[in-house]
């Protein structure tokens, strides 16, 4: 409870501000050297090292969570349009439980689909296993939205195929790609 009213309020007093950081920046990121040793991003496009957590960052969040509890009271969807839900129950961040229920204020088009020793980013957890088959149920929940086709088959040859799932074919040739290189590894030891 103080981490949702004490950012707004110590703002409110001037004893912070919207640039105030909670967190320091600096250092290494170990979640995001690892998510790099995974998938060997544009280190440009996303720092390697800790960057600050301030109070106008927090704030915002804040607000959203406010905004998506008052729609929720309200019954207004944030949107109709269908929305894939991937979390864990041995997440370390948030509480799988919790996450599957308030999914339902986003939609009534939702999916929701628990895993169970998956970490918080499901696609960075440590076992090749486990990324793999949140990247199966990722395209399967794709391929049955008709964003994407089918493995194997050509973009335009399955009825209704249209210029969506042509546009997403380039970023699922490089998804199955780290797939097949992630399910490559074997653990060491």
């Amino acid at each position: 409870m103080v981490v949702v009213h004490a950012p707004a309020l110590f703002t409110r007093l001037g004893l912070w501000t919207e640039t105030s950081e909670l967190l320091g920046g600096g250092g290494f990121n170990v979640w995001a050297l690892q998510l790099y040793s995974q998938y060997q991003f544009d280190p440009s496009c996303r720092p390697l090292y800790q960057v600050p957590v301030t109070i106008g960052y927090c704030t915002g969040i804040n607000r959203v969570h406010a905004d998506l509890r008052r729609r929720s009271a309200a019954g207004v969807p944030v949107t109709r349009k269908p929305f894939l839900v991937l979390t864990s129950k041995g997440d370390d961040v948030l509480n799988g439980d919790e996450t599957m229920q308030h999914a339902h204020a986003i939609g009534p088009s939702r999916t929701l689909i628990e895993l169970m020793y998956a970490r918080h980013d499901v696609f960075v957890s440590a076992e090749p296993e486990i990324v793999t088959a949140a990247i199966t149920y990722l395209r399967t929940w794709l391929v049955s939205q008709n964003f994407a086709d089918e493995p194997g088959r050509d973009a335009g040859t399955r009825p209704g195929a249209g210029q969506r799932t042509n546009q997403l074919q380039p970023l699922w040739s490089e998804v199955e790609r780290t797939a097949r290189r992630i399910a490559g590894r074997r653990p060491s030891g």
